[in-house]
């Protein structure tokens, strides 16, 4: 009986060491070390319950921006991701802890109804052995029974004796487990407070760090947007000014060349005309000559004639030199015109352009004004706004990415003085649970500035859409 006690009471420590022995042989199994960074070695039991430590890495010159920006993005993703993996393990280290105690509970209440169980089958063991052997006796020694009884007594009290001694025994070892258990739910309790507040230190630090380099990068933004503005228009400016200069020059010309082409062209015609009257002039000399004796007749008509036809070739000579005059002017003139109409539209436009802007300019100063006039009439008031919101690609859940589930989810929000979410309601669904699961979450790890009113915060409630969609 007192080997199956020792058994019993053996259990729950069996049961401890097996649990340790699985918790390392799985950590060996999933400690895979990165061959690119540099790590400093780490115990596997401590690593379950604290996050592994910082290392420190020498700095290196800086990079520029083009490279910085992604550089900055893709940390910012990595430390989300460590925060939600350290999350994780500390969860599944608590539940691990609990199960045991769960487990060690159970065997000891297990073993002490055993107990129990046997304590009370002895007894009744004991009583049956005591009342056959009575019977007998009576039946076979009736002038002992004297004698037999005050044996009975005295075995009575012998295990009466060793009862006590027994169950004195077992209370103090009960006890002693029991101290034992308190001791290290104690010493556990402890190293967990030390982990959660190393890890607020962390995240605090963390925030701040990330809170410092969001305010230089947009600094650094708006710098960088300024001086492109300004390099753009200096440019714009250069340019429309080496482009009206151009069609000046083109435009000048134009006009010179098509002057000269109009007087090569009137020339040409002129010489032609002369040319053409020397030659009849030289064959109707010719002919008088040939024929001055015979035709005299004929060479008068034929003069009388051929001087009419230069009546005719001169009249021709004036009408062709006119038209082609009109043709000229009329080109030019349609030239000119078609340059003034351009002109006056490039103006027109630049002028309504710059209309468009003034109008711009004095409603925006008009709003302003009246903004102003409230503000000092009614009393300065500002609406709550989202400050930090998380990456919906972190939260996303694993199945609906599976199946390919998207959507946008439109959340209220109730915003307290201290810019934290009190209440949140779905106002418009994605059409899964799991993708307003995820948002739900988002906007509890995201931050908000609150409403003011005078300078003084006030609760507010602010309408947060998150959008789910896969690359």
């Amino acid at each position: 009986m007192s080997y199956l006690i020792n058994l019993i009471k053996s259990i729950p420590v069996l049961l401890m060491v097996l649990t340790l022995h699985a918790l390392v042989l799985w950590q060996v199994i999933q400690h895979k070390p990165n061959r690119n960074v540099v790590q400093t070695p780490k115990t596997l039991m401590v690593h379950i319950i604290t996050p592994p430590p910082i290392v420190k890495v020498a700095k290196k010159p800086p990079l520029p921006k083009k490279i910085i920006k992604p550089i900055i993005k893709k940390k910012v993703k990595l430390a989300v991701k460590r925060t939600t993996i350290i999350a994780a393990k500390r969860l599944t280290a608590q539940r691990l802890a609990a199960q045991k105690r769960a487990k060690r509970l159970a065997a000891k209440r297990l073993a002490e109804k055993r107990v129990k169980k046997l304590a009370a089958q002895r007894l009744a063991a004991q009583r049956l052995a005591v009342k056959r052997l009575a019977e007998k006796r009576a039946k076979r020694l009736a002038a002992e029974r004297k004698l037999a009884e005050k044996r009975v007594k005295k075995l009575a009290a012998q295990r009466l004796a060793a009862k006590k001694l027994a169950d004195q025994k077992l209370a103090k070892r009960l006890a002693a487990e029991r101290r034992l258990a308190d001791q290290k739910r104690a010493k556990r309790l402890a190293a967990k407070r030390l982990a959660e507040k190393r890890a607020k230190r962390l995240a605090a630090k963390r925030k701040l760090a990330a809170e410092k380099r969001a305010k230089r990068l947009a600094a650094e933004r708006k710098l960088a947007a300024e001086k492109r503005a300004k390099r753009l228009a200096a440019k714009r400016r250069l340019a429309a000014e080496k482009r009206a200069k151009r069609l000046a020059a083109k435009r000048k010309l134009a006009a010179e060349k098509l002057a000269k082409i109009l007087a090569a062209e009137r020339r040409l015609a002129t010489e032609k005309l002369a040319k053409r009257l020397a030659a009849h002039r030289l064959a109707a000399e010719k002919r008088a000559k040939r024929l001055a004796a015979e035709r005299r007749l004929a060479a008068e008509k034929l003069a009388k004639r051929l001087a009419v036809q230069r009546l005719v070739a001169e009249k021709m000579a004036k009408r062709l030199a006119a038209k082609r005059r009109l043709a000229a002017e009329k080109r030019a003139k349609r030239l000119a015109a078609e340059r003034k109409r351009l002109a006056t539209e490039k103006l027109a436009k630049r002028l309504a352009a710059q209309r468009r802007l003034v109008a711009k300019k004095r409603l925006a100063e008009r709003a302003a004004r009246a903004k102003k006039r409230q503000s000092a009439s009614m009393g300065t008031s500002q609406k709550a706004s989202l400050s930090y919101s998380p990456s919906s690609n972190s939260y996303y859940p694993r199945l609906s990415r599976r199946r390919g589930e998207q959507g946008k989810v439109l959340l209220q929000v109730q915003i307290n003085p201290n810019g934290k979410a009190t209440a949140i309601q779905i106002q418009k669904s994605s059409g899964s649970k799991r993708l307003d699961n995820a948002a739900r979450k988002i906007v509890i790890n995201s931050r908000f500035s609150p409403a003011k009113k005078n300078g003084i915060t006030i609760n507010s409630s602010i309408i947060v859409p998150i959008v789910f969609k896969l690359n």
